[in-house]
């Protein structure tokens, strides 16, 4: 028998051959390679106990919370006064050599503007310093923030399915959600603010691949967390919780084409600053509506 079957993770629809209708089979997806079960569904009398792996229902509730409430230490707004900093740096730097450059100074007022250029340039250094390390920074704690939020929400729908029965209703948006933690997992990973942020200053081109990864990893990220929020607002509903998500995606962007674009016009990395403060802070507002919506629905 040839059935249609829909990817409990991707939604692409696909044709499978069940030579038993009765019997259930394991397929994958052609789209997405993900591995799931077709058949006809087994539905016991009762709910089975859930694995003892998850916690209660209020343990999981609890870590939904404290991943909230989180968000004040983790997820800064920056202020895009922060670029006001390298273009005031800018400015003094050009501004003391074209004073160097164009006047017939002495010896002494001559060492003075050089010794000048040199300690603005050792302040900027320092200004970058901090830029970078904060930018990784919030990076860093958003997404470990956010895997605690993830996984109280899939702990909250894995036992809330259990506990009235409905288990079979949310199996597909549940299987998504986990797979979509799993890859959040394996690739957000943390990077080390201080070294990186030192290295920025010491190594020009380590410069352009942390703005390369801080302009191309939030953009994954968001993609993805709202893919979550989706399924589990989908899951939440199923289970008798309304939920409404609010879903904007942050633009996205051509980090190479900035690396491009920096190396032959280094003025732009001031605009790059305002896309990676821009980006971030835009992806705080819209998952903090979520989130506030989530717990209200949860008290």
């Amino acid at each position: 028998m040839i059935a249609s079957v829909s990817c409990p993770r991707c939604r692409h629809s696909f044709q499978v051959n069940l030579p038993d209708p009765n019997r259930t089979y394991r397929t994958y997806c052609p789209k997405c390679r993900y591995e799931f079960d077709v058949g006809p569904p087994s539905y016991p009398t009762q709910p089975a106990a859930p694995p003892f792996t998850y916690p209660d229902e209020e343990s999981a509730k609890r870590q939904i919370m404290n991943a909230v409430y989180m968000r004040t230490k983790t997820d800064e707004l920056m202020s895009f006064g922060w670029i006001l900093l390298p273009i005031i740096g800018y400015t003094a730097y050009l501004a003391i050599l074209m004073v160097t450059l164009m006047l017939n100074m002495g010896l002494f007022v001559l060492s003075v503007m050089c010794f000048s250029i040199i300690g603005v340039m050792i302040v900027m250094s320092i200004i970058y310093v901090i830029l970078y390390y904060k930018f990784i920074k919030r990076r860093n704690e958003h997404f470990k923030r956010d895997m605690m939020l993830r996984e109280g929400i899939i702990q909250f729908i894995h036992h809330r399915s259990y506990k009235i029965g409905r288990v079979y209703e949310v199996s597909a948006d549940l299987g998504a959600l986990q797979s979509i933690h799993a890859f959040a997992r394996s690739e957000e990973d943390e990077k080390e603010a201080v070294l990186w942020a030192i290295f920025s200053v010491i190594v020009p081109f380590i410069g352009l691949y942390v703005m390369y990864f801080l302009t191309k990893d939030p953009s994954i990220h968001d993609s993805r967390q709202n893919s979550f929020i989706r399924y589990a607002s989908s899951a939440l509903h199923k289970l008798g919780i309304a939920v409404q998500p609010s879903l904007k995606n942050i633009p996205q962007r051509s980090a190479i084409l900035y690396v491009i674009l920096s190396v032959f016009i280094p003025f732009f990395i001031i605009y790059w600053f305002y896309v990676v403060i821009k980006d971030l802070n835009s992806h705080f507002k819209t998952q903090w509506v979520f989130e506030n919506n989530l717990v209200n629905a949860l008290r």
